[in-house]
């Protein structure tokens, strides 16, 4: 469109609101131009003497007069051996708890053809769906408990009640389905729920 029409016809279209013609910047804005000249006008160099003051804006003056960046980022200690051993035992502890609750899928596959028979898949995908559910769930609690400092009370009594659990497991008759349900389901949900957060919470911690 030629650039005479776009000036009559936004001269000739006032505001909603006022009565006044469109401004000269916004009338030159519609204005067609060449693809090549709008990335030139858009994308200008910056010029040396922009650069030298923003080069300049990233320093500040100290107290002492002295100049440095505005920005200071600290340095993180490492932690050393015992930091990294706990990254360790959390990674045990992880494939101990959440690892066995997201394989179930495992379990269900043998519970479906061989152990509990009389019950449909779906009423033993409820097993692994409690667990799972618990296993987060749970740090709606264990996570102010964290904070008060209650880490090493909830870490051993979710280690004891976790063998606990395993052990009723294993004592669980066949085609029964709620003693998996108990103890697969709910007991060992709640175990890991205990031990999940927590361990979580404690590497930060490391850095303190």
């Amino acid at each position: 469109m030629p650039s005479i029409y776009v000036d009559s016809i936004l001269t000739a279209i006032p505001w909603t609101l006022h009565s006044e013609p469109f401004s000269p910047e916004f009338t030159a804005f519609l204005r067609p131009k060449p693809l090549l000249d709008f990335y030139t006008d858009r994308y200008k160099p910056m010029e040396t003497s922009r650069l030298a003051a923003s080069e300049d804006d990233m320093e500040m003056t100290g107290a002492n007069g002295s100049r440095g960046p505005a920005v200071e980022v600290e340095e993180v200690s490492d932690g050393g051996l015992r930091a990294w051993l706990t990254v360790a035992g959390v990674m045990l502890v992880q494939m101990a708890g959440f690892g066995y609750c997201s394989s179930y899928g495992v379990f269900q596959d043998y519970y479906t053809r061989v152990y509990i028979t009389n019950a449909s898949p779906l009423a033993i995908s409820w097993v692994g769906s409690l667990s799972a559910f618990l296993l987060n769930a749970s740090g709606l609690i264990t996570g102010p408990l964290y904070d008060r400092g209650y880490f090493s009370i909830m870490f051993y009594s979710g280690y004891f009640l976790s063998v606990l659990c395993l052990y009723l497991l294993s004592l669980a008759k066949p085609n029964h389905l709620y003693q998996v349900f108990l103890s697969q389901g709910l007991g060992f949900g709640i175990a890991g729920g205990l031990i999940n957060l927590p361990t979580f919470a404690i590497l930060p911690a490391l850095q303190a």
